[in-house]
């Protein structure tokens, strides 16, 4: 630990704002303590602080863990780009040396001055040499300068664009359990990737600069200085490198207060997913108060970032410090001066003065990137670590076999009980379900909300496993199975599935991809899907795009009365924007989509999830019997509240209730037992009598 962070851990620790509580609780298994600070509505809670070392150090332990994840980002960026990579790495080159450069130069014009003062005479050839050499570094800096920003989007396009590939593909890979569960989310951003490796350059570079610098005061031929006078020109950013950065520990925060979290709730009321119902609701005066009376509530208690607040809790001496060690430089010159007048010139204060200033600024540098490249690094071997992240669900080593002719799976449940992840209650959504669906069956599942319905589609279709018994698919575990294989003999079309933001051809072609081009299969799948009548009212017909990608951005179109910002509104108001459509349109593109993956002829499970929750009873009939036509074999599981339309056909009808299946048989069988199926048809019939 250095002395400059020895002292400011001493006044940090006396320094305790009026509204900051420090508390320490121990936590479990000889943990760490744990202290907890209020700053503002914000509940703090870190561990507490360990010893520090200097930033050198810092940055060789950010290293040493992290050197895989370096290495492969190196050999990514020279894969993508070895030409530009090269040309990247000259002009940092050049930025590394180029205030050393800058500040020896200078110098030499000044002594020269100096020179030719004392002299009486003018060394017009030296000056003038020396002048030049100044003129032309400027110029070859700018040049540098304008082929860095000429050569850094190139590169920075090429090196996110592989990183965006990289991270869609991790994400898209993650199961559902693994997706709910926060201590698996993937946080990765392609942007890790390139700052990863401009940190570490930028670091370099800064660290190679700072040498440099020191060098040229320390090889002065006018110094006499010596070595203490570039310790004192870092006097100010060694301060500043003894602060404790919130972003440096580890620490949770929240928000406890009530107001606070109240006016955030309010003002989150604005979003485009409540307006609707604010507004038709005539709720806007009733909010704005609310608002105002959180607000008046909450009174002077501060909601900045936590972060900036953690930050105003260093002590006032230490800011005190920070402002005077920029005038040591200037003390030691003073102190030189007394005890040797003759020993100083104005040009020895001139350069001293300059190199005190360019020390500190480059050093200052210094500590901004080696912060920046800690983070940095610990965002690298995250978005390389996400890679290797494993996966909720065990993948299988068994395909699932398509036999030519259309056989629908058979599925077994044994004991089966299932919780999901994060569950907060002490009850299961399953509680020891046994059932067999025979290849080919086509079962209806119904029941209040909160039955398990759905819950039982998910295992089904494996998008979670088990929390225990067993599930088999064709006589073998279900877990046996390759996911892909699985999942490719499955058609799943429930009430949460969304339209993508791509054309509505494409929207249904992605049921099938591998017949993206057949276009007569996509409009028979958007008939039988019952989408055909709306799709055909919009002017650019299936290469409409429901929900474009939003890449609009204007500014400054301020001036209503302006001819040219009315023109610039005019224009932007014609590209392309979201188009509003009703739930039931939605709905029957989903289901068209639906109907384009039945015709893969892979298909051998079907499983039917509310799809009728925004349709009509006519658009809910025709879909029906649509699915139905589609049948062939495939064994099919329904889940739905309004089931009149298919007791007919329903080989097995499941009733749960709280978990259970209450009963099972057929529609005859279960009317006969009077029972809760027996009730719920009779609730549906009744409204037609």
């Amino acid at each position: 630990m250095t002395i400059f962070e020895a002292s400011i851990d001493i006044c940090i620790s006396q320094h305790v704002p009026e509204n900051m509580t420090v508390s320490a609780e121990p936590t479990t298994n000889a943990s760490p303590l744990i202290l907890t600070q209020k700053l503002g509505v914000w509940t703090l809670l870190t561990t507490t602080p360990t010893r520090r070392h200097p930033f050198t150090v810092d940055i060789f332990k950010s290293i040493a863990p992290t050197y895989a994840a370096l290495r492969q980002n190196l050999h990514d960026v020279y894969s993508l780009a070895p030409g530009l990579l090269g040309v990247y790495l000259l002009i940092s080159m050049w930025e590394s040396v180029e205030s050393a450069v800058f500040l020896y130069l200078s110098s030499r014009v000044l002594l020269l001055v100096e020179a030719s003062i004392r002299r009486g005479e003018v060394d017009a050839a030296a000056l003038g040499k020396a002048f030049v050499a100044c003129v032309l570094s400027r110029c070859f800096s700018g040049l540098v300068s304008w082929e860095k920003d000429r050569v850094h989007p190139l590169l920075h396009h090429r090196v996110m664009m592989y990183y965006e590939e990289y991270v869609l593909r991790v994400k898209l890979q993650t199961d559902m359990p693994s997706g709910n569960d926060a201590s698996c989310k993937i946080t990765a951003e392609a942007g890790n990737g390139w700052r990863g490796f401009e940190s570490t350059l930028t670091n370099v570079t800064t660290i190679a600069s700072v040498f440099l610098e020191v060098a040229v005061v320390l090889r002065s031929s006018r110094s006499k200085y010596g070595p203490l006078f570039p310790v004192l020109c870092v006097a100010q950013p060694l301060v500043r490198w003894g602060y404790r950065h919130l972003w440096e520990i580890s620490f949770v925060s929240y928000s406890e207060n009530p107001d606070y979290n109240r006016s955030q709730a309010l003002s989150s009321l604005t979003a485009d997913t409540y307006r609707r119902e604010i507004i038709g609701g005539g709720l806007k005066d009733h909010v704005v108060n609310e608002y105002a009376m959180s607000r008046k509530k909450l009174g002077a208690t501060c909601s900045d970032d936590v972060y900036n607040q953690y930050e105003r809790t260093i002590s006032p001496w230490v800011v005190m410090l920070r402002s005077a060690s920029v005038d040591f430089p200037m003390l030691y010159i003073i102190v030189a001066a007394i005890y040797n007048p003759a020993g100083l010139s104005l040009s020895d204060i001139a350069i001293q003065q300059q190199a005190a200033s360019s020390i500190r600024s480059t050093v200052s540098m210094l500590k901004y990137c080696s912060e920046d490249f800690t983070r940095s690094m610990v965002n690298l071997v995250e978005l390389f670590e996400a890679k290797a992240m494993l996966s909720k669900l065990a993948d299988g080593g068994v395909t699932l076999q398509n036999p030519s002719s259309c056989t629908g799976l058979s599925l077994e449940l044994r004991n089966v009980v299932f919780e999901y992840p994060g569950n907060k209650t002490n009850v299961s959504s399953l509680k020891g379900i046994n059932l067999t669906i025979h290849p080919g069956q086509l079962v209806i599942i119904v029941g209040s909300n909160g039955s398990g319905k759905s819950t039982l589609v998910n295992l089904l279709t494996r998008l979670y496993d088990t929390t225990s018994g067993s599930i088999t698919v064709d006589s073998l575990p279900i877990s046996s199975y390759s996911l892909s294989s699985l999942r490719g003999s499955m058609a799943l079309l429930n009430q949460d599935h969304h339209v993508f933001p791509f054309s509505l051809y494409e929207n249904v072609a992605l049921g099938f991809p591998e017949e993206f081009g057949n276009r007569e299969m996509v409009e028979d799948s958007i008939r039988r899907g019952g989408a055909e009548e709306f799709t055909g009212k919009f002017k650019k017909g299936l290469e409409t795009v429901l929900e474009p990608v939003d890449s609009v951005y204007s500014g400054n179109l301020r001036e209503k009365n302006d001819e040219g910002q009315k023109a610039l509104l005019a224009r932007s108001a014609k590209l392309e924007r979201k188009v509003d459509i009703s739930g039931g349109e939605r709905q029957k593109i989903v289901n068209s989509r639906t109907f384009m993956r039945l015709r893969s002829g892979k298909i051998r499970f079907v499983a039917v999830d509310e799809p009728s929750s925004a349709l009509d009873a006519d658009a809910e009939l025709q879909l029906f019997e649509n699915l139905l036509e589609l049948r062939e074999g495939k064994t099919m599981v329904f889940v739905t509240h309004r089931f009149g339309h298919l007791t007919k056909y329903a080989d097995m009808i499941l009733y749960m209730k709280d978990g259970w299946i209450a009963e099972q048989g057929t529609h005859d069988e279960l009317m006969a037992k009077d029972g809760g199926y027996a009730n719920l048809y009779g609730i549906q019939a009744s409204a037609f009598k």
